[in-house]
């Protein structure tokens, strides 16, 4: 009987290894409700936006994943103390680590933190302020949220604060329309869900 359950255990023990090193790979699609922290951005873009990301997450040790990824948000708004439109696009490359932790049967927990490369696009109708401003700055991302895996389908809901700051040189045109504003603050929570695939 004991030399059964050694056999049985070692026929078993290679596929359970295998397994582990198979679902290490996962890409994820991400939704989520981007709020801006700064009041003035909340008043001119109603609050916030959808950011849509795509995220590859690789598990590098049991407990430790590093994950890559990339997002779009687009959004419209009016101009403060007029009706003049305006249009920001915002595109952040991310990149980090999680830290993952097993809470119940099939459902793990992580917090996170990276690098985020934010590129920026604002166009405006107002006179008052610059018609186009296009730049790209280093900022940061926080995040946490749960994996609760279903087979191989990984759906995840979480929370981030992303944060970045932008500067812009004052131009002769700024001087002559006494544009007082040279900086944006695009910080902001991202309230949302996700789902992946684990290879």
């Amino acid at each position: 009987m004991k030399k059964l359950c050694l056999i049985l255990m070692l026929m078993v023990l290679p596929s359970v290894a295998k397994a582990q090193c198979f679902c290490q790979l996962l890409p994820e699609f991400k939704v989520s409700y981007y709020r801006f922290s700064d009041s003035v951005l909340r008043d001119i873009y109603d609050d916030g936006a959808v950011l849509y990301e795509g995220e590859l997450n690789y598990r590098v040790y049991s407990c430790i994943q590093i994950f890559a990824g990339a997002g779009y948000l687009n959004v419209t708004g009016k101009s403060l103390g007029g009706h003049e439109g305006t249009r920001m696009r915002l595109v952040p490359i991310s990149l980090g680590a999680k830290f993952t932790y097993p809470v119940w049967c099939n459902i793990d927990a992580y917090l996170g933190a990276g690098l985020r490369y934010f590129f920026l696009d604002i166009k405006n109708d107002s006179d008052y302020v610059r018609k186009h401003v296009s730049d790209n700055h280093p900022g940061g991302v926080v995040n946490a949220g749960l994996n609760w895996k279903c087979g191989c389908l990984v759906f995840n809901p979480f929370v981030e604060y992303s944060f970045c700051h932008f500067d812009f040189n004052r131009s002769k045109k700024d001087c002559e329309w006494n544009i007082k504003r040279h900086n944006i603050n695009v910080d902001g929570w991202s309230f949302g869900a996700g789902v992946g695939y684990m290879f």
